[in-house]
């Protein structure tokens, strides 16, 4: 295939620009961001930022400063400047057992319904 040959397709998602990284730039300087943050404030996709924070933070571009939430739903929240990461917190030993009862219960309680609705039909 030549070079006259090839044809560029569009593309769905925006990529990283001198436009958006530059935005991007500008809002970790201004402080600290998540990752959906950062793609709801410069119009990229989250994943596309979530790759680029991860070469960011791999080349010691930004750091994790803290964490939002736990668990699961942690979400890490970058600062610029080469630091120490903070550490993930974790559940602890009473959270994880409560919600393993209450997934229990609840599997249970759906399990008795549709025994219920299997008898009345």
């Amino acid at each position: 295939m030549s070079h006259a040959e090839f044809k560029v397709t569009p593309r769905r998602a925006r990529k990283v620009n001198a436009m958006s990284f530059a935005t991007l730039m500008r809002l970790l300087v201004e402080g600290t961001r998540t990752c959906r943050e950062l793609a709801q404030e410069t119009g990229l996709h989250t994943l596309t930022v979530y790759d680029y924070m991860s070469y960011l933070h791999k080349y010691r571009v930004v750091h994790v400063c803290t964490w939002e939430g736990v668990g699961r739903n942690a979400q890490r929240i970058f600062m610029l400047g080469d630091g120490t990461d903070a550490p993930r917190p974790k559940k602890t030993r009473q959270q994880i057992h409560q919600e393993y009862r209450a997934r229990k219960s609840m599997a249970d309680l759906l399990s008795r319904m549709v025994g219920k609705e299997e008898e009345a039909a």
